[in-house]
């Protein structure tokens, strides 16, 4: 990926998958860094105002590891953005999407499980 070949499209992908991990082992700063490091990426590359599953999928793990943080109004944010993109482009029936859109809405004290 640093010199330039084929590789780096995935980096964003791996940093979401590897937050959920992080997270499900107990180390939600960990799991927010890379959360956070694989929207920036995804962000970076993508056209403004561009929905995507993949920002979708990212913002979730965000929101997730935020809420661990103890950032429940930070998390409800990243939920809501996971929601709308979640929404756009797998729809509104799609478990990822319901499971969002239910994270969204869920009371600051509620515990939210790694789906």
């Amino acid at each position: 990926m640093k010199a330039g070949r084929l590789g780096g499209d995935y980096l964003p992908i791996f940093l979401v998958r590897r937050s959920d991990v992080e997270l499900r082992l107990g180390r939600p700063d960990q799991a927010g860094a890379d959360a956070d490091r694989g929207l920036s990426i995804l962000q970076a590359s993508e056209q403004a105002g561009a929905f995507s599953s993949t920002l979708g999928h990212a913002y979730l793990a965000l929101g997730r590891a935020l809420h661990a943080q103890g950032k429940p109004g930070e998390a409800r944010t990243a939920f809501r953005s996971a929601a709308e993109h979640l929404q756009s482009t797998l729809g509104p029936d799609h478990s990822d999407t319901r499971n969002a859109l239910q994270l969204a809405e869920s009371e600051p004290a509620e515990h939210i499980a790694s789906r």
